[in-house]
């Protein structure tokens, strides 16, 4: 029974290196790639305008004419400074982040005659 054991000990170790190699190797990655996949989210773009006073009639405005499209979700508005560092305001279609999604609502306003474009965007 004594040779059975060096065996098993023998087996154990080599074992035990590939699995302990792997999850040193992948599981730093796997996180940071899911981190990096979760920031970058693509949004709805309505609008972009000077002030928020503004960017909510605008939302308004898109909302009328959406045809009950946009009647589950709200507005987010967004500041951005620009390359030339004037400030606006953009205006999104809250609560979608996913680029399906983003692409067949952008399609179906298009249809109601809506500008949009889908902006792919870091998470705020």
């Amino acid at each position: 029974s004594s040779p059975k054991k060096p065996e098993k000990q023998e087996t154990r170790p080599e074992n035990p290196q590939p699995e302990n190699l792997q999850p040193e190797n992948l599981q730093p990655e796997i996180p940071q790639l899911a981190k990096r996949e979760a920031q970058k989210i693509y949004r709805v773009q309505l609008g972009s305008y000077m002030n928020t006073e503004i960017a909510y009639a605008g939302w308004q405005k898109v909302y009328d004419l959406s045809g009950g499209i946009l009647d589950r979700y709200g507005p987010l508005i967004l500041p951005v400074t620009l390359a030339n560092g004037k400030n606006v305001f953009r205006l999104f279609v809250d609560e979608i982040e996913d680029r399906v999604l983003a692409q067949n609502i952008c399609d179906d306003l298009s249809e109601m005659n809506v500008d949009c474009l889908v902006l792919k965007t870091s998470k705020k």
